[in-house]
């Protein structure tokens, strides 16, 4: 669909889709310092702009004639990762995540749903000439745990379960297919928050042996660690009450332990740039989680 007028004409001519699988797509797989301009252009013209037109043409039509209707734009298990030789494919793809949800927010009250596909790599006669490089091949077969190229078979039932009311209640939902290739993303979110928090209070520590009390930031650790709801578990009223001290105060005995107990600022930052141990400990987690996953 790169001539969005003569779509919207040819479209305009015919009953509305209630169902639109929208699936045109394409790659140039290079390195980063190797994507060329035209490359670019190419890659997000189909995968992006017209995907796009093509999802607001269909939905503009079930508007104009008050109908429901489920829109269902093929995405890819890189909307929701990141891969080598592949940098401009990924961002297109990420895009699609994006509208995806954008349009579900806009068309729900229409009862029109919008969810996006994400497979894996399949067996197709386009793909099937990459995957004769047994490096790539085996490199792909080891990210996914199933240990196997996708079939476009394998498709068909996700796609009949979106176009159809055993999903009414699902939209701006993404559904991948992808053999447990990004299983460890939603993990390695979980590890990254940890490290945050640990981060944070090692950071409190060294600043509490130093005689700087952050009040602010135990409150906020406090609250990224106890429970989203009242009663057992909340913030102590005396917390509560200290947060409700006024600003000015606050930060006045703030800056007085500071100039107290650490000294001049340039004191601070050469005492703070010194601690790289537990920053190099954190960093190895999570790369070393990357690595295995």
């Amino acid at each position: 669909m790169t001539n969005v007028e003569a779509a919207r004409k040819t479209l305009a001519a015919v009953e509305p889709y209630q169902i639109l699988v929208n699936n045109a797509g394409g790659n140039r797989p290079a390195y980063l310092r190797d994507v060329k301009v035209e490359d670019f252009d190419f890659i997000f013209a189909l995968n992006v702009r017209a995907a796009f037109f093509m999802a607001q043409t269909v939905a503009l039509r079930l508007l104009e004639a008050k109908l429901p209707g489920s829109i269902i734009n093929i995405s890819s298990q890189m909307g929701h990762a990141g891969a080598a030789r592949r940098t401009v494919y990924c961002a297109s793809k990420h895009a699609m995540e994006g509208f995806t949800k954008a349009m579900a927010i806009e068309l729900a009250p229409h009862n029109i749903r919008v969810n996006s596909l994400g497979p894996t790599f399949l067996e197709t006669p386009m793909t099937r000439p990459f995957f004769e490089n047994k490096a790539f091949r085996d490199e792909v077969l080891s990210k996914i745990k199933l240990g196997r190229l996708g079939q476009l078979d394998e498709l068909t039932g996700a796609i009949v379960f979106l176009a159809s009311d055993a999903s009414s209640l699902m939209t701006g939902s993404a559904l991948v297919l992808d053999g447990g290739w990004t299983a460890g993303v939603a993990a390695l979110k979980q590890l990254l928050q940890h490290l945050r928090i640990e981060a944070a209070y090692r950071r409190l520590a060294f600043d509490q042996r130093n005689g700087v009390i952050h009040h602010h930031m135990r409150h906020a650790l406090a609250a990224a660690t106890a429970p989203r709801c009242r009663g057992a578990g909340s913030t102590p009223r005396s917390a509560s009450r200290r947060a409700r001290a006024k600003p000015a105060a606050r930060a006045r005995r703030h800056r007085d332990r500071r100039r107290r107990f650490c000294g001049p600022s340039s004191a601070r930052t050469s005492a703070a740039s010194s601690i790289t141990g537990p920053r190099e400990v954190l960093m190895t987690k999570a790369v070393g989680f990357i690595n295995e996953n």
